[in-house]
């Protein structure tokens, strides 16, 4: 495929002055760029297409890698990139050596924060995890460490100005291209970079060989699980060979070893910095139903495209004369027959836009500190999904805006799609046998972003036998949402191709619970009403091993990597090790938590449990002991109660939905012990 078969490629050769950025790339550092860089192969490219965090001035290609790499050159062009083509032979000539990656890329470097303003830079983002490096130098080592924070979910990375320079090409390709997108800044002495994080509430842990001398270490995994209540952590680690200083020792809240053989003195520091981390970002609770500042704080009002406006003018007999209701349309919108209406029989519609004036976006103008919760509704004259917020300053609790639904929700997953303008969404399992993804940043949306499966419009919901009753969205691999159905199938899908993966039929009922691992990512669990808790491996379709409990299976939820919980209908709480699954395995612990069905059971950051039952009650349970023990119990006004989870950011809060179609809030570290707030409309 030549370079014209991608329209916008521009042909050039070794002497066009807009490719000389790319030249003698061998005897060239990074400074010699100025604020310009050099990345090089598909998938460092791609990361900076997809992420958008700095800049891409402009891309040169092999000619012969055109055609394979046509979609990646397509989204560059539609970004405003150029993208230079030109032969091989050209390309060697240019870089200096033997090519063989068949695409380079130029970036324009983000300016280096000083410490105290690059952690509040990324604390608006809440981050949990992030690393600290005292003069990492080696190259290979420093692509590694950014590599092992995208995979374990840290946060940032602070580097001191004596650690080398992460835009260096070399680092980005051992990166994998997360470089370029795990923020970082290279700045200030290892004291300021310390200081900094604490002062913005996170632990400094040290991370130095097992016999070090300096210091007596704890092993991390004991660290961990005595701290586990921490709610953030920063990683600190030193150089290939020489370690942490004793100064940076000395900065630090707690000083932490990978346990290892005697005969073995230390191990390669990227291999430890991923072990680390590991360890500490195993014990994190499931984030959150909707992060906050994951939705937009100023949504979008839905507009009506001509094509929407004739198409509703057109029609003529709606569903309903008496209301006016047109199926699959808000209300706002549907035509009334009144005696004075025009000829037709129905309204004018107006052709001008819906729009709003400034006090009306005052209303919906969401806080950075606001949390937010999403409930399904299903009442007499129709479904939908609420957005309630949560304004603490305030003690507050209402609904944003909701979103009409053709058919009744049975459960709903927040997730946030790859390349979307928009980062907030919800996917909602219906009796229709589908799964729909609607944009949570557009108000009165018509149609939803996604739809998964092919629904039947004229079920009216008596027939239930394919039902998705449970979801759960990859936080790693984004593009993978799975789903359990009243059919007892549990379908894997692909968000990008927007089709179905693979399909498990390992259950004999309703798939009621399904829960992504938190640090493997291909480790599904999933629970069902034929009694059984199952653990699949996603890239095979016979890896599954399971357990047979007494009652049907409501809910599940991993505590830690190594345990998963099982919310049953005869109220009690199970505690698994998955590895020891079998027809005969035995729970770690078995908790009879409520006399009647226990709906829901979540766990949070600081080492507690939350179970939501029938019987009108939530309790919270301490995990800090063998065996859970109580810790306060709550009857919610929201009557039977349907599922319940915390608030990742303030995690003594905790939400409950139920029979009155009433979401309440209960803070729990609160003396009085009262619900601080309830809705329904």
């Amino acid at each position: 495929m030549s370079c014209e078969s991608v329209e916008g490629v521009t042909a050039v050769t070794a002497s066009d002055p807009r490719v000389a950025i790319y030249r003698n790339m061998k005897g060239r550092d990074v400074a010699s760029r100025g604020e310009l860089f050099i990345l090089e192969g598909e998938n460092s490219i791609q990361n900076l297409v997809r992420h958008g965090r700095i800049p891409l001035v402009s891309v040169c290609v092999s000619e012969r890698r055109v055609g394979p790499m046509a979609p990646l050159l397509r989204s560059v062009l539609a970004s405003g990139v150029p993208v230079y083509a030109l032969p091989q032979d050209d390309l060697e000539e240019i870089v200096g050596f033997n090519f063989h990656r068949g695409v380079l890329g130029c970036g324009r470097k983000l300016p280096f924060l000083e410490p105290f303003e690059f952690v509040e830079a990324i604390s608006r983002d809440d981050p949990r995890v992030i690393i600290i490096g005292e003069k990492l130098n080696n190259l290979d080592n420093i692509g590694s460490v950014f590599r092992n924070a995208a995979a374990f979910g840290a946060s940032a990375v602070l580097l001191d100005a004596q650690s080398s320079d992460p835009y260096y090409r070399k680092s980005i390709r051992v990166s994998g291209g997360h470089a370029l997108v795990v923020p970082f800044s290279r700045a200030g002495t290892i004291d300021e970079c310390v200081a900094a994080v604490k002062a913005h509430g996170f632990k400094v842990v040290a991370l130095v060989t097992p016999h070090s001398d300096r210091h007596p270490p704890r092993s991390i995994v004991d660290y961990w699980r005595a701290a586990h209540a921490v709610p953030r952590v920063a990683l600190l680690l030193g150089a290939e060979g020489p370690g942490l200083s004793q100064q940076a020792v000395d900065l630090a809240d707690a000083v932490v070893t990978i346990p290892m053989a005697r005969r073995v003195d230390s191990i390669n520091v990227a291999t430890a910095c991923a072990v680390a981390l590991y360890e500490l970002t195993a014990m994190r609770a499931p984030r959150p139903p909707v992060p906050r500042g994951a939705c937009a704080a100023k949504p979008v009002q839905y507009e009506l495209s001509p094509a929407e406006i004739e198409s509703l003018k057109a029609s003529q007999e709606p569903r309903n004369p008496a209301s006016g209701e047109i199926p699959g349309f808000p209300e706002r919108l549907w035509f009334r027959n009144d005696e004075d209406d025009s000829q037709d029989g129905h309204d004018e519609i107006s052709d001008k836009e819906l729009d709003m004036d400034e006090e009306d976006w005052k209303d919906v103008r969401l806080g950075v500190n606001d949390s937010i919760f999403l409930v399904g509704r299903a009442e007499e004259d129709g479904s939908c999904v609420e957005m309630h917020v949560f304004d603490a300053s305030a003690g507050s609790l209402y609904v944003h805006h909701d979103i009409a639904l053709p058919a009744f929700p049975l459960a709903l997953e927040w997730l946030s799609l790859p390349g979307m303008a928009s980062t907030s969404f919800v996917a909602v399992g219906t009796m229709l046998a589908s799964v729909e993804v609607w944009n949570l940043d557009v108000l009165d949306p018509l149609e939803p972003t996604l739809a998964l499966g092919s629904a039947d419009e004229n079920d009216d919901g008596g027939n239930d036998d394919g039902a998705v009753l449970s979801l759960a969205w990859n936080r790693t691999a984004v593009d993978c949402l799975a789903s359990g159905s009243a059919d007892a199938a549990l379908t894997l899908w692909d968000l990008a191709a927007q089709r179905v993966a693979r399909v498990w039929s390992h259950h004999s009922g309703r798939v009621q619970g399904l829960a992504w691992h938190a640090c493997e990512v291909s480790v599904l669990a999933s629970g069902g009403d034929d009694s059984k808790l199952a653990v699949c491996d996603c890239r095979a379709a016979d890896a599954v091993l399971g357990v047979d409990l007494a009652s049907q299976i409501q809910a599940v939820v991993w505590q830690t990597p190594a345990r998963v919980l099982a919310a049953c209908d005869d109220g009690a709480v199970s505690c698994f090790d998955p590895r020891k699954f079998g027809k005969r395995a035995s729970p770690l612990w078995r908790l009879q938590a409520h006399a009647k069905s226990c709906q829901g059971v979540v766990v949070n950051d600081i080492g507690q449990m939350a179970t939501a039952s029938l019987d009108k009650s939530v309790k919270l349970w301490d995990l800090g002991s063998p065996v859970p023990h109580l810790a306060k119990s709550k009857t919610m006004a929201a009557g039977r109660l349907f599922d319940v989870c915390f608030d990742e950011h303030a995690p003594h809060l905790l939400a409950a939905a139920g029979s009155t179609g009433a979401l309440a809030l209960w803070d729990t570290s609160a003396d009085d012990d009262d619900v601080v707030a309830g809705s329904t409309t």
